[in-house]
């Protein structure tokens, strides 16, 4: 019997040799085959291929059921819906959990990284920006220091010709050979702010309005802000839009009256009862277009998510202007030039993504003064408006009174100071430094908002406050600003780039401080060491000019110095003489 068994096993073991060679013989008949026809391959070799992928797919297949099986164990594990049963599924749930969580940190730190890019791309453009403007800066001092010096010459040579000085004709020189005309200027703008304060040389029905108390008429600190004898030289047509545009928007969404945005509603409210409003349009030198923007792409916002308001709001706009050019001939006038939008949320006019191709001309009612980003905002032709705090306890002064005699608080700030949608881009890193730096100082509050602290207590601490801190958000502009002047705090500014309201009117040296960004962290140090005499001085000076940043709620009662009025003779001063266009032309016939 053994040897038989042996002898059965050497005869299996030969037919696998010879199974073997034949196998191996069939494949290599397959590869001569191959060689002798490129292109084509065997049917035997085909079949073979197709049962080792059939293989392969039936593996990879029960593979990721059991993955999927694990980690849905691992799930139910890690919210306590199963026990584990062993060790193992313990540590596989860890495992799992923790890749999760390093997946979901690198696309937080990846977005973060674009974000942080984006800025910097943005700052090295207006690094450029700011460049070229110094550039320009110093070819003008050199021209006026070469025009100084022809100046100081002339007058050398005058004084060598002559030692008598010549007065203009149709005035009387004082006894000594000099001409007395700083006198005579000042005379004459004493008479003027006389008859401002004295509401003459107007009409009846408009001396509440454009009359002004003595004590600002007789300060020349504002004279440059507010019109000249109370009234403005200009007229304004407010083009009759649906109501859908603006008033369905205002009624429907209450929120939109009482948000740091609302300009755009109190700013066409109050025009609508103005004197400078007219309904001739062949009378006006400006149009404005009473679209409220913020409102409707919040509303939007809320029904679609972000992206698709913002293709929304596009072809609303673009709707909007549509029935300005087709049914009115004054945008084609001038293209648009002497046409008002009000813009006023951070992004501006991007609200409207055709802006630069149908409106860039036009000019922009915007908090956001930003000279880093040239195209949405133009010193030249826009103009920088204070935003909208609606609060009556503000914009009536009522907190003024209230201010504290004995301030407590050096330096205050309460707000956001970690934003989670940007934590490398908000503020430019400035706020959590500047929180750091602060904290060993007992006279300084600066911290994010807390559930102790209702409005009332923060409006209480500002008015205990010296200086309130307003550091840039994600953009330079900050509603801060406007409530610390109406409450008597000297507002400390750190933003590099921004524009203030009224500039060209109004000296924010003697009423603020602006610190570079590069020292937001020295910035207690830098307001310790200034005097309490400036202190004063600068106080003094917010006293006189609080109402410029304030909107006030009653159209038929404006404050001379209202921040509407004051944002009207800004505007006045981009009143052209004549109205032309790139297709208007003139020719003597």
């Amino acid at each position: 019997k053994k040897k038989k068994k042996k002898k059965k096993n050497n005869n299996n073991n030969n037919n696998s040799e010879e199974t073997f060679t034949f196998f191996t013989q069939g494949e290599e008949e397959d590869e001569d085959e191959e060689d002798a026809t490129p292109g084509t391959t065997s049917k035997r070799k085909r079949e073979k291929r197709g049962g080792g992928e059939g293989r392969r797919r039936r593996h990879f297949s029960s593979s990721s059921t059991v993955l999927v099986g694990r980690v849905a164990n691992a799930v139910k594990i890690g919210v306590g819906v199963k026990d584990p049963a062993s060790d193992d599924e313990v540590r596989c749930a860890f495992k799992i959990f923790l890749g999760l969580f390093v997946v979901a940190f690198g696309i937080l730190a990846r977005e973060n990284a674009r974000d942080a890019h984006r800025w910097l791309e943005l700052e090295k453009s207006a690094e450029k920006e700011r460049f070229a403007s110094l550039r320009v800066e110093g070819a003008v001092k050199e021209v006026e220091k070469n025009m100084n010096g022809f100046i100081e010459t002339s007058w050398k040579e005058a004084k060598e010709t002559t030692s008598v000085v010549q007065c203009p004709p149709k005035r009387k020189c004082p006894p000594k050979p000099e001409c007395d005309e700083e006198e005579e200027e000042e005379q004459k703008h004493r008479r003027n702010r006389q008859l401002l304060s004295s509401g003459e040389d107007g009409d009846d029905g408009d001396n509440d309005r454009s009359s002004i108390s003595s004590k600002a008429a007789d300060d020349p600190f504002l004279d440059d802000l507010i019109p000249k004898r109370g009234k403005h030289d200009f007229k304004i047509f407010v083009y009759d839009l649906k109501p859908e545009y603006n008033t369905d928007l205002a009624r429907d969404q209450p929120r939109c009256r009482t948000d740091q945005y609302g300009t755009e509603i109190r700013f066409h409210e109050n025009l609508m009862h103005h004197a400078v409003r007219t309904t001739n349009p062949e009378e006006a030198e400006f149009f404005f277009v009473p679209i409220y923007g913020e409102c409707y792409l919040f509303r939007e916002t809320q029904n679609s998510g972000t992206n698709n308001a913002m293709k929304v709001t596009n072809l609303w706009y673009r709707d909007a202007l549509k029935t300005i050019q087709t049914e009115h001939p004054y945008w084609n006038r001038t293209d648009g030039r002497d046409h008002v939008w009000s813009f006023p949320g951070a992004r501006g006019p991007h609200i409207f993504r055709d802006w630069k191709k149908l409106i860039k001309k036009s000019i922009f009612l915007t908090p956001e003064g930003d000279r880093s980003f040239g195209e949405q905002f133009n010193t030249w032709k826009d103009i920088v408006i204070p935003g909208l705090e609606p609060d009556s306890e503000f914009i009536e002064g009522k907190l003024r009174k209230q201010s504290s005699l004995k301030k407590d608080i050096f330096a205050f700030f309460r707000g956001t100071i970690l934003n989670k949608a940007g934590i490398l881009a908000y503020s430019r890193g400035i706020r959590p430094k500047m929180e750091a730096a602060f904290k060993k100082h007992k006279d300084v509050i600066f911290t994010e908002e807390i559930p102790s602290c209702d409005r009332d207590c923060y409006r209480k601490e500002l008015t205990r406050s010296t200086f309130c801190l307003c550091p840039r958000g994600w953009s330079p502009w900050t509603l801060r600003a406007y409530q610390a002047m109406m409450v008597g705090c000297i507002p400390v500014i750190i933003a590099d780039e921004i524009e203030l309201p009224y500039e060209n009117s109004l000296d924010w040296t003697k009423l603020s401080v602006k610190i570079a960004e590069v020292n937001a962290e020295k910035t207690i140090d830098i307001l310790k060491r200034i005097p309490k005499s400036e202190i004063r001085n600068k106080q003094k000076a917010i006293e006189k000019v609080w109402k410029s940043v304030a909107w006030g709620n009653n159209p038929k009662k404006l404050d001379p110095t209202d921040a509407m009025e004051c944002v009207l003779h800004e505007l006045g001063r981009k009143k052209r003489a004549m109205k032309a266009s790139t297709q208007t032309f003139w020719f003597e016939s």
